[in-house]
C-alpha cells in the first residue's frame, strides 16, 4: 500500500487508460467504484493526505528512535571504560561503530530508494518507471554491502576469511598438482 498510494492521486487518469485500453473495465468501474483502490469522494482524498502525513512522521519517528538508541548504547559504552578490560571495551566500540555503519547502509541501499520510488509516483514525473528501476538497483547492493563492511571494520572476522580461502587455496593447489601429474593427462609439466 505504501508504494501504489502514490497512483491513487491520478486516479481518474488511470481509470481513463484503463477504459481507452479495455472497455469491460469501464463496466466494473461503474458497478464499483472503488475498484481502483478508492473511490472520488473529498473524504478518500482527505484520508490519503492523512496517511501521507502519518507515513512521514512514522519515518522519522524511526529514525529518531534509532539515533536515540544509538546514543544511550554509545553512552552504555563509555560507562563501561572503568569496569572491564581494555580488549572488551575495544571490542565493544567496534561493534557500536559497525552498527552505526549499518544503519548508515540501510538507510543509502533501503530507505532512499523507496523514498524515491515513492515520492516519484506522488509527484507524477513522466518517465517514473525508468527511474523506479534505477534507483530500485540499490536494493541490490544492501546484501553484498554488510558482509563487505564487516569484513573492512572488524579484524576477526576479516582474519578467519583470509586464513579460511588461503586454506581452500592450498587444497586446490594440491588437487591441480596431482591432476596434471596424473597418467592420463598429457599436459604433464602443467603446474608445479
Amino acid at each position: 500500500m505504501f508504494i501504489f498510494n502514490g497512483a491513487l492521486w491520478h486516479m481518474e487518469e488511470m481509470r481513463q487508460n484503463a477504459v481507452r485500453e479495455n472497455p469491460v473495465i469501464g463496466r466494473i468501474i461503474e458497478l464499483e467504484p472503488s475498484t481502483g483502490g478508492c473511490n472520488d469522494s473529498p473524504y478518500c482524498h482527505d484520508s490519503l493526505i492523512t496517511l501521507e502525513i502519518l507515513y512521514g512522521i512514522g519515518i522519522l519517528f524511526v529514525c529518531i528512535l534509532v539515533l536515540f538508541i544509538y546514543i544511550i548504547f554509545f553512552k552504555e559504552i563509555r560507562g563501561l571504560k572503568a569496569q572491564v578490560l581494555l580488549k572488551t571495551y575495544q571490542m565493544n566500540i567496534t561493534l557500536a561503530f559497525v552498527l552505526f555503519l549499518q544503519l548508515c547502509l540501510i538507510a543509502l541501499f533501503l530507505l532512499v530508494p523507496f523514498i524515491v520510488i515513492y515520492l516519484s509516483m506522488v509527484i507524477g514525473i513522466h518517465s517514473a518507471s525508468y527511474y523506479c528501476n534505477l534507483v530500485f538497483l540499490l536494493v541490490n547492493f544492501h546484501g553484498p554491502s554488510e558482509s563487505f563492511m564487516i569484513l573492512y571494520v572488524v579484524k576477526s572476522y576479516r582474519h578467519y576469511v583470509k586464513t579460511y580461502l588461503s586454506r581452500l587455496l592450498d587444497i586446490f593447489r594440491k588437487c591441480h598438482i596431482v591432476l596434471c601429474k596424473s597418467p592420463n593427462n598429457s599436459r604433464v609439466n602443467a603446474v608445479a
